[in-house]
C-alpha cells in the first residue's frame, strides 16, 4: 500500500511545474526508453533462443522493458506479487498465487525482466 494506507497509484506523466505550466514527463520517458536506452541484454540462453525464434529486435525488447517498468511500480527492477495482482486488477487467491508461481521461474518470489520476456514469448508462441 501507498503511504497513508491507500492503494498504490500508477505513475503518470505530466503535472505542473513551479510556474503552473504543464510539463509532460511521458515524452521525456519515451525518448529515454527508445532513443537513448541502452541495449537490452538477454543473459539466459533459453530466453535468448525464444527471442531469436520469434525474431524479436532491440525495438521489441525495449518496448517489453518499458511495459515491465510500468508494472514495476516501486522501480525495484522486479515485479512482486502485490504489483502483479494490481496490474491484473485481481485480489490474491489460490489461482492468482499459482499463476504468479508459474511466471516466477526461479522461485525467488519476484518476476525479473527475463522471466517476464520468457512468459510473453511463450504466450506468443502458443497463441
Amino acid at each position: 500500500p501507498a503511504p497513508g494506507g491507500g492503494p498504490k497509484k500508477r505513475r503518470k506523466g505530466g503535472g505542473e511545474d513551479e510556474g503552473g505550466k504543464k510539463r509532460n514527463n511521458f515524452w521525456t520517458h519515451l525518448y529515454h526508453k527508445f532513443i537513448h536506452a541502452e541495449t537490452v541484454v538477454i543473459k539466459s540462453e533459453e530466453t535468448r533462443g525464444a527471442v531469436e525464434a520469434l525474431g524479436l529486435t532491440q525495438k521489441h525488447l525495449k518496448r517489453l522493458k518499458l511495459q515491465f517498468d510500468e508494472i514495476d511500480l516501486d522501480g525495484s527492477g522486479s515485479i512482486d506479487s502485490e504489483e502483479f495482482f494490481e496490474i491484473l486488477e485481481e485480489n490474491r487467491s489460490p489461482f492468482t498465487d499459482a499463476l504468479f508461481a508459474l511466471i516466477d521461474l526461479d522461485g525467488s518470489g519476484t518476476i525479473e525482466f527475463e522471466e517476464y520476456i520468457t512468459v510473453c514469448v511463450t504466450y506468443c508462441m502458443y497463441t
